[in-house]
């Protein structure tokens, strides 16, 4: 996945998951301030993880990720997390996700 910055000046080469548990996608707190976003500009938001109740600092405005060739927008939401979740208001719109355990592969069908 490439990730761009909120000015669009810059372009990350980033590693994120599909989740389909995630209501809407999530990054690391850390990748933020590269992508010039101001997290005390934030709103804090309350949410309900995996891992229990936690607060996640949500932009203003999405992200513009470049995924299978594909320009999408993503929630820009940051947490506690340690690996960029793709959710299911934001990434499941533009992919179907098809997990197939066996072969240990995910595979995006986009729509």
């Amino acid at each position: 996945m490439l990730l761009n910055s909120v000015d669009g000046s810059k372009t990350f080469p980033l590693y994120a998951i599909p989740d389909s548990g995630a209501d809407a996608s999530c990054f690391p707190e850390d990748w933020a301030s590269p992508l010039g976003i101001d997290l005390a500009a934030c709103q804090k938001r309350r949410v309900n993880t995996g891992a229990g109740l936690g607060h996640h600092h949500e932009a203003k405005s999405p992200l513009t990720a470049t995924v299978a060739g594909r320009t999408v927008e993503l929630c820009a939401s940051f947490g506690p997390v340690l690996v960029g979740l793709l959710g299911r208001d934001d990434f499941f719109e533009y992919f179907r996700v098809e997990f197939d355990q066996r072969r240990r592969v995910t595979i995006l069908h986009p729509y």
